[in-house]
């Protein structure tokens, strides 16, 4: 079963229930409540890899929910009195009540047989990385500050042996301890990060973040985390506490399987705000084919994206198309790769596609035609087209 999130009544939105697919893509005007709901599905998947890890629930409580959910995503003016929550994942259920600001949180999976993963919020505030200086500054204990303290970590995973390529412009990115963050440009000369245009200022962190989380992250060794430390230490006292009969077992069972449960990451959850920001619409095309071909790495990743861009959705229209193509005929997958310049493809059963407008949403996939409605994309400039018309009538 695909997790659920349900919300009734939280800042812009009044009642929404969503599935949440491999592909997840919400489109709508500025301040409909699109990334209020993106912090909701981060929160819930980030509190499940938490309470895996620490192998149980005994640890929230109401200060820790407001913490890590109402302060942490800037959500205080947001809940009223009749705000729920709710979250159906594969292993936790999450229900949160506005008015006593309380969580109930119920195992309903299996601790012992889920297997840890990532999850990353890439904000639309990503470019302030560009900022000079920015491990000096004071920031308060948002998602922001923790996106911009990851960052300081992922950047020096790509130095100039690991370069980051952007966007098929011919423009890369590295990390270089003493010069900072490096973009070459085509014809080889480099300038610093700050220097470069808004758009690559907008890229790069997120393709340092998708690169991290979709490979880095599954082919080197990570630093193992507190939490995780603590949670196979835990486990390994209970061994030399038993019985000698059965150390044996245990060691070779429990506590391996632990280690290889939450030790390591198995797959990925990644939200992305608004990932065209101040892109071209072609470029904005080639960057969705770029985040489903990083998504499609035979893990079981999951990817929300929050867009105002037709353009993003088109992109995805076509990926689905190609999905399509090959699952009606196989031997057509060359052909399509060779069309769109790209070996990805989206299956329709695997997207969730939803228009968020007034505190509403609704689903905009075309069960007939396998695509996202061709409707809802006309009508971001169906305005636009009208008054021309009018403007062509005087």
């Amino acid at each position: 079963m695909k997790p659920i999130v349900s919300i009734h009544h939280l800042g812009p939105l009044k009642d929404v229930e969503v599935e949440i697919n491999k592909y997840n893509v919400f489109i709508g005007p500025q301040s409909s409540g699109k990334s209020t709901l993106a912090k909701v599905i981060s929160f819930c998947q980030w509190l499940e890899k938490d309470v895996l890890i620490k192998q149980g629930t005994d640890h929230l409580d109401t200060k820790y929910i407001d913490k890590n959910l109402i302060k942490y995503h800037k959500l205080d003016s947001y809940i009223y009195d009749d705000t729920q929550i709710k979250f159906q994942g594969n292993l936790l259920q999450i229900f949160f009540d506005g008015k006593s600001r309380n969580c109930q949180v119920d195992i309903v999976g299996d601790l012992k047989k889920e297997k840890m993963g990532k999850v990353a919020y890439i904000p639309s505030e990503r470019n302030y990385v560009a900022i000079p200086n920015l491990s000096t500054l004071k920031m308060a204990d948002t998602y922001v500050r923790d996106f911009v303290f990851d960052w300081l970590l992922i950047r020096s995973k790509f130095d100039v042996r690991n370069q980051i390529s952007l966007l098929g412009l011919g423009i890369k990115y590295y990390y270089d301890a003493n010069k900072g963050d490096v973009i070459v440009l085509p014809d080889g000369k480099t300038i610093d990060l700050d220097q470069a245009s808004s758009g690559i200022q907008s890229a790069v962190p997120m393709y340092a973040f998708l690169n991290y989380n979709t490979k880095w992250v599954f082919e080197n060794e990570q630093d193992i985390s507190f939490d995780k430390y603590t949670a196979i230490r835990n486990m390994t006292d209970q061994i030399l506490m038993s019985d000698q009969a059965i150390r044996e077992q245990m060691e070779n069972n429990q506590l391996i399987d632990l280690t290889d449960r939450i030790g390591r990451p198995h797959y990925s959850n990644l939200i992305i705000e608004e990932p065209e920001e101040n892109l071209f619409p072609e470029t904005q095309y080639y960057l969705i084919k770029e985040i489903a071909q990083m998504i499609d790495n035979k893990r079981e990743n999951t990817l929300v994206i929050t867009t105002h861009s037709p353009y993003v959705m088109a992109a995805v229209n076509n990926l689905i198309a190609a999905g399509n193509v090959v699952k009606a005929d196989a031997s057509k997958k060359d052909a399509v790769k060779e069309i769109l310049h790209c070996p990805a493809s989206i299956c329709y059963e695997d997207l969730s596609a939803y228009g968020i407008k007034n505190g509403e949403i609704h689903s905009i996939k075309d069960d007939e035609f396998q695509l996202i409605s061709t409707d809802e994309l006309d009508k971001a400039s169906e305005c636009i087209s009208d008054d021309y018309s009018k403007l062509m009538e005087l």
